[in-house]
């Protein structure tokens, strides 16, 4: 049994079809910005070859990282300090099993570290946002470790407190 439905025109159909075409305009030209925009092309690229399980954890760090960049625009007046694109930015960490290479654990890269670590510390609690966000992210890497790695970091920050007083007892 064949049946013709016969279409009726929507009440308003001038009024439709003006709507749909100024749909349609505002979807080319977007289509248009979209497409020419080469960093954006090469974005969508780069996350369509990424693993699938990958994606929410580089886009939560992305999130992250463009998050402490508008806050610290807010800030560079009052800190001196400004936070740049780094060109050699990862966004994975190399995982081995085996033991840590000798050279990352030189007295001098060791010093830069700590110099840089430390010139960082008093930025941190200057700025409100910049604390929350390090108070919790410190907890969450507290709690990913186990207890002992939690250890040798507490016997390392007690360390660290010595060789604080040792020195303000030297000044």
């Amino acid at each position: 049994m064949s049946r013709s439905v016969k279409a009726e025109p929507p009440p308003n159909s001038a009024a439709a079809l003006a709507t749909l075409q100024s749909t349609l305009r505002a979807a080319l030209l977007l289509t248009q910005e979209l497409a020419n925009d080469q960093v954006l092309g090469r974005l969508l690229v780069a996350f369509s070859a990424m693993p699938a399980d990958d994606r929410p954890v580089v886009v939560k760090a992305i999130e992250r990282e463009v998050k402490a960049r508008v806050l610290s625009r807010g800030a560079e007046r009052v800190t001196g300090h400004a936070m740049v694109p780094n060109p050699r930015a990862r966004l994975y960490v190399r995982a081995h099993q085996t033991p840590v290479a000798g050279n990352l654990l030189e007295r001098d890269e060791m010093l830069n570290a700590s110099l840089q670590t430390m010139r960082l510390a008093g930025v941190i609690p200057a700025i409100p946002e910049i604390y929350a966000s390090w108070k919790d992210a410190t907890r969450e890497a507290i709690q990913r470790v186990d207890a002992d790695t939690r250890a040798v970091v507490e016997r390392l920050v007690r360390e660290v407190l010595d060789l604080l007083h040792e020195a303000d007892a030297a000044a």
